[in-house]
């Protein structure tokens, strides 16, 4: 259906009711398990059921009882609560906002906490409600198949956080032209913007020339020439710059208004190409000219906990610093020539500070991300024929039959369950590891910043994208970090070890590890306690190709018993709130958690 029809199909958005009674059962149970994960909220356990699974009580003030059902998960001290099992002991209707009420009620919350709660959650179901309910869902079995740009609307978000689309700052027809499931290409906003007023980065002169052409076609560039021309400007003078259009009708028309009374900024219109967003929403493919760079733009919604906004200071030095991380994998053979891990770049970026708010000592961080752009080398310029890259999220990816998309691609690949499982966790943690080992550095390696190739359904090596705003480096000084430019270090956040690791334990472990093992498990394919064994074995078998790296081995120990349990649904509800701070939030600890690692090598050794 064509966009300008579309977005005037406000009803699309009206829920059928047996939907939204399931989509609240579903999301009802999601808040379940993960506040108790989090332990945010302690039901009592009130025995078994005949099939073994644990029985909870849920007292939420007079009157207010839950009673359901859960899974327990062998790690993580993890309950997956069944949605059908789940009741009020007063037999009224089951719905999320009641939910959310009794428990602003139990913790004493702040009305304004509650109402962005309520605010993040209304805009999550919704969506859920639109995905349940559109029949246009690619099924599990036509994944492999499937144009990865196409595959991005398919993904049902973070696993981990509860709203996890709220997309707070869309109005309904924005949300049914922007958001990654409605799968609607869109024309970027072009503006031309004076050099002075242009902070660019860029590392290759491959990458000047890309910032040079604004990722316009040779005809769009000298089209926007000639209507600077036409105008009496000088197009020497000029950039020019992509803008999301939600971004320019909702931020840069009325901020920026005094950049465009100067022609400092000057509105072009829209450029040919079509993109579609990923999951971040910000960064999108260009679907008219497939190979192209990912083009990353601020879009100053919440989504997540967080304003999709550009950094001003890691946008600057992106090049820089992605680059440098980038040539680490290039030069190191055992990254280059056996892992074969790409980092794809943030190749070349452009930076507007706003006049006013740049100036202001601890404005809101949102009012400093506004304007920008970071392009990003595309993962097909490295893939082998007959090569294809999937998020990670695919891998814990069910389609609305129920169908999960891991067991398709074990399926095809013609390996067993371990065998496949054995590749998959060479192709992701080795690299990773050595990372971590030699050079002490970590990513955030979660569900869409992490990227797993398959050859004919195979796991073969790793992508990682989206670095650069979660690339940690250890506090301790290694030789490894002597020819690390001083700008950069200063840029980086600098951990101890133990805390550096959680970017791994938390990133990967929990929000990755946790749900693969549950489709594994749920699909007879393979159980929790083989998956963490073949993880073990994963990770001692890179030991034993270096024996030179022992004493990081036990100085960034993932073996310990216990590591530190993030939290990322507290930290706005019970922690920090909402408030507008100059800072993004942190994610909230909440006492350990058992590390399945050592639980499973300790399993290891009694076998032994």
């Amino acid at each position: 259906m064509k966009q300008e029809t579309r977005q005037n199909h406000i009803q699309e958005l009206l829920p059928q009711a047996k939907i939204w009674q399931k989509v609240n059962r579903e999301l009802c149970a999601k808040i379940f398990s993960e506040f108790m994960y989090e332990e945010i909220i302690h039901p009592l356990q009130k025995g078994e059921t005949e099939t073994g699974l644990q029985i909870f009580e849920l007292t939420l003030g007079e009157g207010v009882c839950y009673r359901f059902s859960a899974k327990k998960r062998l790690y993580f001290n993890f309950y997956r609560v069944l949605p059908e099992s789940i009741e009020r002991t007063d037999a009224a209707a089951l719905k999320v906002s009641t939910l959310i009420l009794e428990l602003h009620n139990f913790f004493q919350l702040k009305p304004e906490i509650t109402a962005m709660a309520l605010r993040e959650l209304s805009g999550t179901i919704s969506a859920d409600a639109w995905m349940a309910a559109n029949e246009n869902r690619i099924a599990a079995k036509d994944w492999p198949n499937t144009p990865d740009y196409l595959l991005e609307g398919e993904l049902n978000a973070h696993p981990w956080i509860v709203a996890n689309k709220s997309r707070l700052g869309f109005s309904a027809s924005e949300y049914l032209k922007y958001a990654p499931e409605q799968k609607q290409p869109f024309r970027l906003r072009w503006l031309a913007l004076k050099k002075e007023r242009s902070n660019k980065a860029w590392v290759l002169e491959k990458d000047k020339r890309l910032l040079e052409s604004g990722e316009l076609t040779a005809e769009m560039q000298k089209n926007f020439q000639e209507q600077l021309a036409a105008m009496e400007k000088s197009p020497q003078d000029y950039d020019f710059l992509p803008v999301h259009p939600w971004q320019f009708e909702n931020r840069i028309l009325t901020l920026f208004a005094t950049d465009f009374a100067e022609a400092n900024l000057v509105d072009m219109g829209e450029g040919d190409d079509l993109y579609l967003p990923q999951q971040s929403i910000r960064t999108l493919n260009n679907i008219s000219r497939k190979n192209r760079p990912y083009v990353k733009l601020p879009v100053s919604i919440l989504n997540t906990s967080v304003y999709r906004g550009l950094p001003a200071e890691r946008t600057k030095n992106a090049p820089k610093l992605s680059h440098w991380l980038a040539s680490i994998a290039k030069k190191d053979v055992y990254l280059r020539d056996v892992t074969r891990v790409v980092l794809l770049s943030e190749s070349a970026s452009i930076t507007v500070e706003h006049p006013e708010y740049s100036s202001m000592k601890d404005v809101p961080y949102q009012y400093n991300e506004y304007l920008g752009v970071i392009y990003r080398e595309n993962c097909s310029e490295y893939l082998d024929p007959g090569e294809r890259a999937l998020p990670l999220a695919a891998l814990f990816h069910r389609d609305t039959a129920g169908d999960s998309v891991l067991q398709v691609l074990v399926a095809e690949s013609g390996l067993s369950a371990q065998a496949w499982t054995e590749k998959f966790m060479d192709a992701v943690l080795h690299p990773l590891l050595h990372f971590l080992y030699k050079y002490g550095f970590v990513f955030s390696p979660h569900g869409q910043n992490a990227l797993i190739a398959l050859q004919d359904n195979v796991p073969t090596r790793l992508f990682v994208k989206d670095f650069v705003d979660d690339a940690n480096l250890c506090i301790d000084p290694l030789p490894e970090h002597e020819d690390l430019p001083e700008e950069l270090y200063d840029l980086l956040d600098s951990l101890e070890a133990q805390v550096l690791i959680q970017w791994i334990q938390s990133g990967l472990f929990v929000c990755v590890f946790r749900y693969i093992t549950e489709i594994l498990e749920d699909d007879a394919l393979l159980s929790e306690k083989e998956f963490w064994a073949i993880v073990v074995k994963s990770i001692q078998g890179y030991q034993d190709q270096f024996p030179d790296l022992t004493d990081r081995f036990e100085h960034f120990d993932l073996f310990k018993p216990a590591f530190p349990k993030l939290c990322l649904n507290s930290t706005r509800l019970l922690d920090i709130g909402y408030e507008d701070s100059a800072e993004r939030p942190v994610a909230s600890v909440t006492g350990l958690v058992d590390n399945p690692l050592y639980l499973a090598k300790k399993q290891q050794e009694v076998l032994v």
